[in-house]
């Protein structure tokens, strides 16, 4: 089958939905991601062709992003990145992609567009993996078609406990790669987070609708406040610019998260899918900072599961807040049972390897 991923969004977005290319691309598929120039590292890194879409710059991206800091609302912020990013980069790339998709079979992207050749609707999937506010939003994004699959990759249990999401919807697990077999960690780091202090992880991925150098400055306080040591990822934040030399606190880039989140005592971060994922796989407590509105939703999902100490908004967090719930997650033994049980349920499921199965499964049906 030759298969046509577009993804357009954040590096979290990309990054799901490489994970399910790479798997079809070992079960023999042809794949071909197209996504923003600045993100087509992350495709090529894990071996699957890329092209570029939309016209958006990396320096554009983050400003839009920075400039959502102003706007306290967090279901504004999404219509923003909505309206001033996803639809223009789409608009910019719209021409490009029906003139290829003519020559693939399958269509997969995180938009959940429906595209029509010849009158006939392209075989693909359409995939929730953000939590909705509301089930009644679902079907807005397009009627059922039986040419497309709807896909949820999330963990039922998580998200819908009571089955109340409609049959149509086919939850697969969270979309996770393998750890990886062989990890690069500096010397530096695997000493410093073998401490007798406890470590505390801050992670907030694409997110960077926040000031980097306040947040630093409350985050090394909460660790002096709770005895601990940190290690922040900086990703795409600018936590390096405002990082001081302490013999508390470690700022890297990057950094392998299934190895680096076992090792903590909890991690802060903003609830997107792939971490908050990758935090439930350790088996360890989250704080989360919310900065859109499913990354809220998620937050009180895992507040509802005592998988998640406390949930933080710019104007709540304080030094001593954050500090309590360190210590909150070093010494709950119920939040420690919650995180133990998850990791089994989450270590135990195959997202992307399920999603390639009904994949395939759907194919194999509308290509008679």
């Amino acid at each position: 089958m030759r298969i046509y991923i577009l993804a357009l969004g954040s590096r979290g977005d990309v990054e799901l939905f490489v994970a399910l290319g790479s798997e079809l691309q070992r079960r023999g598929h042809d794949v071909v991601v197209g996504t923003s120039r600045f993100l087509g590292s992350i495709a090529k890194d894990a071996g699957l062709p890329w092209m570029p879409m939309g016209d958006g710059s990396e320096a554009e991206f983050l400003n839009l992003l920075r400039g959502m800091q102003s706007e306290p609302d967090l279901t504004a912020r999404t219509r923003q990145f909505g309206t001033h990013w996803l639809q223009p980069q789409y608009a910019a790339c719209r021409a490009e992609l029906h003139r290829l998709l003519p020559g693939f079979d399958y269509f997969i992207n995180n938009l959940k567009l429906v595209v029509r050749r010849g009158g006939r609707v392209m075989p693909g999937i359409s995939v929730t993996y953000d939590p909705p506010l509301n089930l009644a939003d679902l079907p807005k994004y397009g009627p059922p078609e039986k040419e497309i699959l709807d896909l949820v990759a999330i963990n039922r249990q998580l998200i819908d406990p009571g089955n109340e999401w409609d049959k149509r919807y086919q939850f697969t697990g969270f979309w996770l790669r393998p750890p990886a077999a062989s990890r690069s960690v500096s010397d530096e780091l695997r000493a410093f987070v073998h401490t007798a202090r406890p470590t505390v992880v801050l992670a907030m991925g694409s997110m960077v609708m926040f000031d980097s150098v306040q947040m630093l400055q409350v985050f090394e306080q909460a660790l002096q406040l709770a005895d601990c040591s940190g290690v922040v990822v900086a990703g795409w934040s600018r936590f390096r610019n405002g990082a001081q030399t302490s013999d508390r606190i470690r700022c890297v880039q990057e950094a392998d998260y299934d190895w680096l989140f076992p090792h903590a005592s909890c991690v802060v971060h903003h609830g997107g899918t792939g971490t908050l994922a990758a935090v439930l796989r350790a088996g360890v407590p989250s704080v989360i900072l919310p900065q859109i509105t499913c990354q809220q939703r998620f937050a009180e999902l895992l507040l509802r599961e005592s998988l998640a100490v406390n949930v933080f908004s710019q104007d709540t967090l304080s030094s001593e807040a954050l500090a309590a719930a360190f210590v909150t997650a070093q010494t709950c033994s119920k939040t420690a049972q919650a995180a133990s049980t998850w990791q089994a349920v989450i270590s135990a499921e195959d997202g992307v390897g399920r999603a390639a199965d009904l994949i395939q499964h759907h194919w194999s049906r509308v290509s008679e």
